[in-house]
């Protein structure tokens, strides 16, 4: 038992891929119901393309396959990160009907799925902020950066890369004035800061879940929820990339 589960998985090391086996393998001994949570991120890409399609149907495949191996109920959560795609700059006319057109792929499979500004917004309220817009902008004008609330070192590295790679937010400052990222530092920090806040709101409302992603372990090592991390292909083996940056 294990070995087709494996061929789903995309962590580099084999080590890595073993230990999370043994850990999903643990787990449904011990559990007939297995929740798993996914993120679903966006850019501005407007509509779900074959991509969209292939990773879902993979997402879907891996599930089948956990349940068929280990006689296990399986459920997926997937939540939409708006909060994500507000801070990157996209806009919502473009990013909201895509998570439309990806809820629909969802629904057909009988996928449950939330906006993580729904998940967030009990917490928010506490704080007398209502909408995830006015949380968003809160972090972008936070300019103060005090490096002993996140970690050096290679998964540092690796995260802060990710984060630049998609802040258009940052490379487009001009179109966006005072909340523009105005250097790389406060690009990556607001990015980070806002990770945390969502981890660990998402540890509180999905306690015991499994972590679907697509991020590598030295990502997932700073902002992923602590629940056991499963790294899957996108839509074939070799392929790692998030299929709402990818178009046809």
């Amino acid at each position: 038992m294990g070995n087709t589960i494996n061929s789903f998985l995309a962590a580099r090391k084999c080590e890595i891929r073993q230990k999370q086996i043994q850990e999903l393998s643990m787990i449904c001994k011990k559990k007939s119901n297995l929740h798993l949570i996914k993120y679903w991120g966006a850019s501005n890409k407007i509509h779900a393309d074959i991509y969209d399609h292939l990773a879902i149907q993979k997402i879907f495949n891996f599930l089948e396959t956990v349940k068929n191996e280990y006689k296990v109920e399986v459920n997926l959560t997937v939540i939409f990160a708006d909060t994500h795609a507000l801070l990157n700059g996209y806009k919502a006319a473009d990013f909201v009907p895509y998570f439309n057109e990806i809820k629909r792929l969802l629904e057909k499979q009988g996928c449950q799925f939330l906006m993580m500004s729904d998940v967030l917004s009990e917490e928010l309220l506490k704080d007398q902020i209502n909408s995830p817009w006015e949380f968003v902008e809160n972090i972008i004008l936070d300019t103060q950066i005090d490096d002993t609330h996140f970690k050096q070192g290679d998964s540092f590295e690796v995260l802060k890369n990710s984060a630049l790679k998609h802040s258009y937010r940052l490379t487009h400052k001009s179109e966006y004035g005072s909340l523009g990222f105005q250097s790389k530092e406060q690009s990556v920090y607001a990015y980070i800061k806002l990770n945390l806040f969502e981890k660990k709101q998402i540890e509180n409302k999905f306690k015991e879940s499994i972590f679907l992603t697509y991020s590598s372990n030295e990502e997932g090592e700073l902002i992923c929820p602590n629940f056991l991390k499963l790294q899957i292909y996108t839509y074939q083996s070799g392929i790692r990339s998030r299929p709402w940056f990818m178009k046809n």
